[in-house]
């Protein structure tokens, strides 16, 4: 039965978000379990068009279908997407058990890595395996070199730290402090961000009231954005994953594709980055579209073949784990 995937929370739990919003909610309906999702822990500017939302949303499914098909309960997901009511599917019964590659023990191993990587391509069996793995959702990988791509990052951090309500949205996201109460609860942590204490203390600085909204006319956003690029300046990978989602459910499908893509990178010794700016910022988004050889008008009003995703893959030394909320905290009593 559905239900019984309660008894699985910490394992639900480390399922990736944007931000580690971690906006996932479960309730009972009978013998089902509807899926939804905090709107409080959206993204409404950053992701209007509720892309990263979505995914995140479908990340959570392939965890939970991973945990279903190792301890053998016949359950299966139907996707109903309703943002009025904050709802995107539910979990029922079904005949047999999901099929499924990866183990919880994956699920739990896999982290993103914000350090720097080792100067060379993912493997041709890691890539391999990866296009392998969202193969079956309509969903391919493109590959980029990674210093290919230093600009459109650059561009991407540029827009995001220019306008004032997307810095303070990610502000409200960052852990910048260990005095933080929701420090080791959710958002991004500064040493999950691979930042040293000092350059934590000289972002909340900048980033204090008062301060970004004069720091932000005299060169701010280009600064930070100088921050962020030297990871993908040296030789290796970036991978793209690239669909066309017809409908929010499909959005959410490619979600599970793209946590596929994830954990098979991860058994072949890879991390991954995501660079959702890159695809957020409209001039970023336009030269990776054309880059790609798609249609940059389509793709930025959200049709035909577009990029769903962007994130660097590799080795890189073992990143910090970012924080969960208590297992159980959005999800009912068992």
């Amino acid at each position: 039965m559905p239900h019984r995937l309660l008894a699985h929370a910490a394992d639900l739990a480390r399922a990736p978000s944007a931000h580690n919003t971690q906006p996932w909610l479960l309730t009972r309906d009978g013998a089902e379990l509807v899926l939804g999702y905090d709107p409080a822990r959206a993204l409404p500017i950053a992701d209007p068009t509720r892309r990263d939302l979505l995914l995140g949303l479908g990340a959570f499914v392939e965890v939970a279908m991973i945990v279903a098909a190792e301890q053998g309960y016949a359950i299966a997901f139907e996707p109903g997407v309703d943002h009025e009511a904050h709802t995107a599917g539910r979990f029922v019964a079904a005949t047999a058990p999901p099929q499924r590659a990866h183990a919880a023990a994956d699920v739990q191993a896999r982290r993103s890595s914000r350090t720097n990587y080792e100067p060379e391509p993912v493997p041709a069996d890691a890539l391999a395996a990866t296009e392998l793995a969202v193969m079956g959702d309509g969903l391919r990988i493109e590959v980029l070199p990674a210093p290919s791509v230093v600009e459109l990052l650059a561009d991407g951090d540029r827009h995001a730290w220019a306008d004032l309500p997307t810095t303070l949205e990610l502000k409200a996201w960052l852990r910048l402090t260990r005095s933080d109460p929701r420090y080791e609860e959710d958002g991004l942590s500064y040493e999950a961000l691979a930042m040293s204490k000092a350059e934590a203390v000289a972002l909340r600085a900048m980033l204090a009231r008062g301060v970004w909204p004069w720091l932000r006319r005299i060169g701010g956003p280009a600064l930070l954005a100088s921050f962020s690029t030297p990871v993908i300046k040296r030789p290796g990978s970036v991978l793209v994953l690239v669909g066309d989602p017809s409908s929010p459910e499909a959005t959410l499908t490619a979600g599970s594709g793209l946590l596929r893509s994830w954990l098979e990178l991860h058994r072949h010794g890879c991390h991954t980055h995501p660079l959702s700016q890159v695809i957020d910022a409209p001039d970023s988004n336009r030269r990776l579209h054309e880059r790609l050889g798609l249609d940059p008008v389509a793709a930025w009003n959200q049709t035909g073949e577009r990029a769903l995703a962007i994130f660097r893959a590799g080795r890189s030394a073992q990143p910090v784990r970012s924080s969960r909320l208590e297992p159980g905290r959005f999800l009912p009593d068992t």
